[in-house]
């Protein structure tokens, strides 16, 4: 009887871990990927490769002016994010909209591990509107390898 509450139990953590995001989407390089917040994914150059850049959604703000509203100030959107690959490890903050000075910030280039890479935030969804119930953000990611 234990034996069976040990595996019921083993079972609903387990998916409780892949519902919450805490087990990594496996992508290629140079394929668009899609995370909420506190989602991460294994970027690999093949998928039989053990070594990737881990990239992890730490959150995501959305300021922008909802649909259909007259705003003074378009607002952004902004993704924070964690690298690592081997022992290093990185965050950085992407933004689309009204970023401010920074010129080209929904790109951001890092070097891990003797890897450059550029990392690109296309897009983050949904769109706001004047709905208060949306669907959770998420951040459509291009990582490349140079």
């Amino acid at each position: 009887m234990k034996m069976i509450l040990v595996i019921v139990g083993a079972i609903i953590l387990f998916s409780q871990c892949m519902r919450d995001g805490l087990t990594p989407k496996s992508v290629s390089l140079n394929q668009a990927t899609i995370l909420q917040a506190k989602q991460s994914a294994i970027l690999r150059t093949n998928i039989a490769a053990s070594n990737g850049l881990n990239i992890r959604v730490d959150s995501i703000q959305d300021s922008r002016c909802p649909k259909e509203v007259a705003c003074i100030w378009a607002g952004n959107a902004q993704v924070f994010f964690t690298t690592s690959k081997g022992q290093a490890v990185k965050s950085g903050t992407l933004c689309i909209g009204a970023c401010g000075q920074l010129k080209t910030a929904d790109t951001t280039q890092i070097e891990l591990s003797g890897m450059h890479y550029d990392i690109i935030l296309q897009r983050v969804d949904p769109y706001p509107t004047q709905t208060e119930n949306q669907p959770a953000k998420t951040a459509r990611l291009f990582v490349r390898a140079r």
